[in-house]
């Protein structure tokens, strides 16, 4: 964690005001008026997805990374797959609309290039002039008023007046500028470049609270001479502790049956508030002196378990999320300290989800979150508690809102990211601009603390998780590895041996453990596909799908047991969710999102691999079993027979567990919704109560379990360990 924070190299920005007119093909492209024209029909394109069209156009067919797709059209801002995703469909469609003279290729792994025709400048007889570049291009961009469809294309006509009256402007001001340059000239004044802003950098680092308990929380005390954290030898029994900055022994605030966490300074240093967590039992939001004195209670979560707590720099109330009843989603609360009244925050509209981990600026003015609205799009609110106004940005999904903090001056957001398998610290401007990326590490890096003197905590963890079955007697599951990384859900072949997606420190992929033998990689995957993979065995054993779900421009793939390529399937959708195989095996069928759409999709193997949609919307996870089609319905609890009229067999899994469950024999499988009880549980296909299959101990329920037909028992993830300890980063701003 020492190592220097890593600058990328700078890719121009793709500013629309200043791109001249193209051609690709039949389609005029006009990106500072968020137009192409096709056939003399005009239809508007959204912002971004005109952005990402001229980066692929200057490219001029070479490739273009993902990287660099971020940098040119998101401002190398943090964003979700499913963004850059969307926004290549949309330039798809575009394509579709002019008979696909070009298209967009997906290298894998890499980028992006446009195929087919390359763009052209505007030949001189179009009857719409292409902004001027060498004037400043002075046509304008912004049209606030007028209205976007969802498929981010709309037919908009401009008026002859409106074009002589844009003219007019033009002409306008090239007198302008040439007035202001002959008088620039007369009075010799020379423009002075502004000094270049200043970013912060890791001067040092050190681990100062680093041992075998699990260390997380931290909060930097408001004069920077202490830190204050939680502490245990699990995630269930921790207890908030305090020490200085400078070295010496931890002193010990709480003790008490609950797990302590989330401790948070008042703005005096007198005080800290944090939580209690119990199971089962809504969470208490306590505060204790920071020195001596007893906890006490201020606060009780409505239904809540967990969440996490932030004072105010006024000192009187404290911010925290949780939903207003047992079905809602998290909300950021304010809560006054003095009254015991709680409010929510923010009103956002029904279409969002979860607010996250609220963090508080020194001078009381914002209150930064995530908010989740679905289909891996996450914000970054920054709300103004003395307008009660929101700014907004792409939030990180992967990163789960966590690791938010305001630097001392509350002119700096702090942010932590997971993406790709980098791990990062950023720092955004709050006033407005692009972030910068200050450190990079091999851990994921998740919550932050700001204090004085460019001092920066950080909560690095290490989980270590591997494949597992029940074991015969005792508590503890029997691994099937010992390697460190991690392991994702598993499926078992007809005869006994299991495929699973697994991450180790230098790889990912696909691995194979075998009835007899030792275990071997089978596949190689990017790690951002390993994690969402789920690889499927075909009925007879002999090949294994995989669908990359996270990356959907990959498809599916057909794998050999020797690790061959066998097919490659592309699906144009936004998301799909892992196949399964018809009893013949010459076919497949995955859900698909298309068009915001929930839908099946059938892959035929013996006709060129062709996907055709079926007639069933809504599924989002689905099993086979003979000729029986069995799925989960988006939102909806519960496994469904699905073929013919749709029938309900389970009330289990909840929606939180979707695609946690199997077939087993006649019986429809799945781990119980509290995953601390690491029960298997089973109900019949044709009705009955559910009952107890199996003990799965320790199991890492985040990830589905398979099912051996030869020993007639689970493997699942089990959790082997988890640490986490706490770096404190010396930053300085040059």
């Amino acid at each position: 964690m020492n190592e220097r924070p890593e600058f990328s190299r700078v890719v121009p920005v793709v500013d629309l005001a200043r791109e001249a007119y193209f051609t690709l093909g039949r389609i005029e492209v006009r990106p500072s008026r968020r137009q192409v024209v096709i056939d003399g029909r005009e239809e508007a394109v959204q912002p971004r997805v005109m952005q990402v069209l001229v980066a692929l156009a200057r490219a001029k067919g070479a490739v273009i990374s993902r990287k660099d797709l971020i940098d040119a059209c998101w401002s190398g801002l943090s964003v979700s797959e499913d963004s850059i995703n969307q926004s290549i469909a949309k330039v798809r469609r575009i394509a579709e609309l002019g008979g696909r003279e070009f298209d967009i290729e997906t290298i894998p792994r890499i980028g992006y290039k446009l195929k087919g025709v390359l763009p052209s400048p505007l030949s001189p007889d179009s009857n719409v002039p292409a902004p001027d570049m060498a004037n400043g291009g002075v046509e304008n961009v912004h049209q606030p008023d007028e209205p976007q469809a969802e498929s981010g294309v709309l037919t908009s006509n401009a008026t002859w007046f409106d074009r002589s009256w844009r003219t007019v402007g033009l002409l306008i001001a090239l007198i302008a500028g040439s007035v202001a340059l002959i008088s620039w000239f007369m009075l010799d004044k020379r423009p002075v470049s502004p000094a270049p802003a200043m970013q912060w950098t890791v001067a040092r680092s050190e681990v100062p609270i680093g041992t075998s308990l699990v260390e997380r929380h931290p909060a930097i005390s408001p004069d920077g001479t202490m830190i204050a954290y939680s502490a245990g030898p699990n995630s269930i029994t921790r207890k908030i502790y305090i020490r200085r900055i400078s070295g010496g022994d931890p002193l010990k605030l709480t003790d008490d049956p609950y797990d302590d966490s989330s401790p948070s300074w008042s703005p005096d240093g007198s005080q800290i508030a944090y939580v209690a967590y119990k199971p089962g039992v809504p969470c208490r939001i306590m505060i204790v002196p920071s020195l001596v004195g007893s906890p006490h209670e201020v606060a009780r979560c409505r239904t809540a378990e967990r969440t996490h707590v932030a004072w105010a720099a006024s000192g009187k109330e404290l911010f925290f999320q949780e939903a207003i009843d047992a079905n809602g989603d998290d909300r950021v609360m304010r809560f006054d300290l003095a009254t015991g009244r709680r409010v929510q925050l923010a009103r956002p509209s029904s279409a969002t989800y979860d607010e996250t981990e609220p963090a508080v600026s020194p001078d009381g003015k914002w209150v930064a979150f995530c908010r989740d609205f679905g289909n891996g799009v996450s914000r970054l609110i920054l709300f103004d508690l003395y307008t009660g106004r929101e700014r907004n940005s792409d939030c990180n999904q992967t990163g789960q809102g966590f690791g938010l903090a305001f630097s001392a001056d509350s002119k700096t957001l702090f942010t932590t990211t997971q993406r790709s398998g980098d791990y990062a610290i950023w720092a955004w401007p709050v006033e407005g601009g692009s972030p910068t990326r200050i450190l990079s590490g091999p851990q994921p890096m998740e919550r932050l603390s700001s204090g004085s003197n460019g001092l920066l905590a950080v909560e690095i963890s290490r989980m270590q998780n591997g494949l597992a079955r029940p074991p015969a007697s005792g508590t503890d599951p029997l691994f099937l590895e010992s390697e460190n990384g991690l392991a994702f859900t598993p499926d078992v072949s007809v005869d006994g041996t299991i495929a699973a997606a697994l991450i180790r420190p230098n790889s990912a992929g696909v691995w194979v453990f075998p009835k007899s033998g030792s275990a071997r990689k089978l596949f190689e995957l990017d790690p951002d596909d390993a994690a969402y993979a789920e690889p499927r065995w075909s009925p007879d054993g002999r090949r294994i799908a995989i669908s990359s779900q996270k990356t959907t421009s990959v498809g599916i793939r057909i794998i050999s047991t020797a690790g061959s390529v066998l097919a490659s399937i592309p699906f144009r959708g936004g998301y799909m969710a892992p196949p399964a195989w018809e009893a013949d095996g010459r076919s497949l069928i995955f859900p698909g999102l298309d068009k915001n759409v929930w839908r099946l999709w059938r892959v035929d193997l013996d006709h060129g691999n062709r996907v055709t949609p079926l007639p069933y919307a809504g599924w989002t996870s689905i099993r086979i079993r003979g000729q029986e089609l069995y799925g989960e319905h988006s939102g909806a609890q519960g496994v469904w027979r699905i073929d013919g009229k749709p029938r309900k067999i389970t009330t289990m899994p909840a929606a939180v567990s979707a695609g946690h469950w199997i077939i087993v024999d006649d019986e429809i499988a799945f781990v119980d919704d509290d995953f601390d009880s690491g029960l298997l549980l089973s109900q019949p296909i044709r009705g009955g109560p559910a009952h107890m299959l199996a003990r799965i101990p320790d199991c890492s329920c985040d990830s589905g379990v398979g099912w051996d037909p030869v020993s007639h028992s689970p493997v699942y993830v089990g959790g082997i360990g988890l640490d986490a300890d706490i770096e404190l980063l010396h930053l300085a701003r040059r």
